[in-house]
């Protein structure tokens, strides 16, 4: 007997994973030049002038020293990283989205918000353990030169030779701890959002500037309300990347170089991570980078929302 295929909306939820990859790798592409500048902000300064680069203190300094020090290649490295993760994390991501949307909903009528949100928070605790490895090498190639990672391979293999395994998953409690609440305010306004924009529900699923509207509003105030836990991920993400030879990162944040925001704490917790940020470099150090992540969430998350719909329409065809 064959197996009969999920359907949700008319499509079973196989095509669900492939929009939702195609919309990702849409996302990500367009807008990874912001992402490498919202990184290169975030990271600590101190253990960027250990390696003789200056401070990236806002978005046209950073993209200016880039461009300089590195070309236009500069901008783009980690993207491989980046390509090998989102797709699948995407795919899991809007497949589980709208399995839980549709069940929480009771399978017909208008999207209540809190179905969205729990929907969402619930997608992106699967999706992130899928791309949580490649984020961490995307992130450790998007360092300056100076972190010497030569490529998506050379950075796998270091990480697990002078960190272990566990160092692709250091930052999982934080990126879940970040990304439940921003997934839960990125669906409930995204769903508000179009039904404030459009009209009726045909309308709603064919309406271009609908979707892109929505998506906008939503990717922003997100990534705005999530600043400061984005921070704490990157420093936990790159902090072992810059180190010295008498200090290499093995296996234990205790070993990581002298003055970062790890130092001294073997298993550190997200406060504590918050509070060495606070006293090191002011209450500002926890928002570095929310100018490039909100330019990098808003016009994303409306490319990732109209490709994910766009898809949608041309597979149930």
């Amino acid at each position: 007997m064959e197996a009969t295929p999920i359907v949700c909306d008319g499509l079973p939820f196989t095509r669900y994973m492939l929009a939702g990859a195609v919309a990702g790798m849409t996302e990500h592409v367009a807008m990874f030049p912001v992402d490498t500048v919202k990184t290169r902000m975030q990271v600590d300064p101190r253990l960027l002038q250990s390696h003789g680069v200056g401070q990236y203190s806002t978005v046209g300094r950073a993209v200016a020293e880039i461009l300089k020090q590195e070309g236009a290649r500069g901008m783009y490295r980690g993207v491989g990283a980046m390509a090998l993760g989102a797709g699948p994390a995407h795919a899991v991501y809007f497949a589980c989205y709208e399995k839980v949307k549709r069940v929480l909903n009771g399978g017909g009528g208008a999207i209540h918000p809190l179905a969205a949100g729990t929907a969402g928070a619930t997608a992106t605790i699967v999706s992130d353990a899928v791309a949580l490895p490649m984020d961490v090498v995307k992130q450790r190639l998007q360092l300056p030169k100076g972190s010497g990672y030569l490529g998506v391979w050379n950075c796998v293999t270091r990480i697990l030779k002078e960190e272990g395994f566990h160092a692709f998953f250091r930052s999982y409690p934080t990126t879940l701890l970040m990304n439940i609440p921003y997934t839960a305010i990125h669906f409930s306004v995204y769903e508000s959002a179009k039904e404030m924009l459009g009209g009726d529900s045909e309308e709603l699923e064919e309406s271009f500037w609908t979707h892109l509207g929505a998506g906008g509003l939503a990717g922003a105030s997100a990534a705005a309300a999530t600043t400061p836990l984005d921070v704490v991920k990157t420093r936990m993400q790159t902090e072992c990347a810059f180190r010295t030879p008498d200090a290499l990162c093995t296996k234990s944040l205790e070993k990581c170089v002298v003055g970062g925001s790890l130092v001294g704490n073997e298993h550190p917790t997200i406060i504590k991570c918050m509070k060495n940020i606070s006293a090191m470099e002011g209450p500002r150090g926890l928002i570095k980078g929310l100018v490039p992540r909100i330019m990098f969430h808003a016009p994303a998350a409306a490319i990732c929302w109209t490709s994910y719909e766009a898809m949608k329409a041309f597979l149930s065809k």
